[in-house]
């Protein structure tokens, strides 16, 4: 997990110096208009809301992987309640 945090930081690093060596004024069109902006505020703009649908495509992956872990928990918990069951309905054997 530490590697993970390494890596984002050096990425927000990279990006940093990247929008820093890139200040050039740009025009930007939209549909109803146009304006000027930072290039490096385009780029860190950008790289925001890259991450942030990132996030969100992933969070089904996450939800439905813990529903499913929860499931399987439930299933081990209940096959280990019947093995638990099915050893003390077993006669104990004497010599």
């Amino acid at each position: 997990m530490q590697w993970i945090l390494i890596l984002i930081l050096i990425l927000i690093l990279g990006v940093t110096l990247f929008a820093i060596e890139n200040v050039a004024i740009i025009s930007i069109s939209y549909l109803f208009g146009q304006t000027n902006v930072s290039l490096a505020l385009v780029i860190v703009v950008s790289v925001i809301v890259g991450a942030v649908l990132g996030i969100l495509a992933s969070l089904q992956s996450i939800w439905k992987a813990k529903v499913c872990l929860r499931q399987q928990k439930k299933e081990l918990n209940d096959l280990e309640n019947e093995i638990q069951e099915s050893k003390e309905m077993e006669p104990e054997i004497t010599d």
